[in-house]
């Protein structure tokens, strides 16, 4: 579920992006994500952590505005273990300030991580839905719910 939350937010910050920074009517917003799908849950916890990070930052969120961050390039060999639209969607959430760079330089990590596969969009969503979402510094990558007391034959 964290996952259509995120796009969810990335919906939001490109609203706010083509809306010259204003949300516009939270009624309206939610009857376009409901046609595409979201339910009413998710729309709204979406919304809500939305809001909460907004308010953490003075009411202003401009993926545009240029910063004195550096701009990060991804070298050949992480591109590999990306496809063109996971690597695509990092970036962004990057750019879009949903993640920090120590965060940014994490999820490549895990990516290294996680085997020879590429990784996809639906993973990538996956992987960032866990940064993104939460509250403290360790993060949950147990991605196949695995306790340790499974028998591997």
């Amino acid at each position: 579920m964290e996952e259509r939350i995120l796009e969810i937010v990335f919906y939001l910050v490109e609203h706010l992006r083509s809306h010259n920074g204003q949300i516009g009517p939270f009624r309206a917003i939610s009857k376009d994500l409901k046609s595409r799908g979201f339910t009413d849950s998710e729309i709204s916890s979406a919304y809500g952590w939305f809001l909460e990070e907004l308010q953490k930052e003075g009411g202003k969120v401009n993926p545009n505005s240029s910063s004195s961050q550096a701009v990060r390039v991804m070298s050949q060999l992480e591109m590999e273990h990306f496809t063109p639209d996971a690597a695509g969607f990092l970036i962004l959430m990057l750019r879009f300030r949903l993640i920090s760079p120590a965060q940014f330089e994490r999820i490549v990590d895990k990516a290294f991580l996680l085997g020879t596969e590429k990784i996809d969009l639906p993973v990538m969503k996956v992987i960032a839905s866990r940064y993104v979402f939460s509250s403290g510094t360790s993060v949950d990558l147990n991605l196949f719910n695995i306790d340790g007391s499974e028998v591997v034959n």
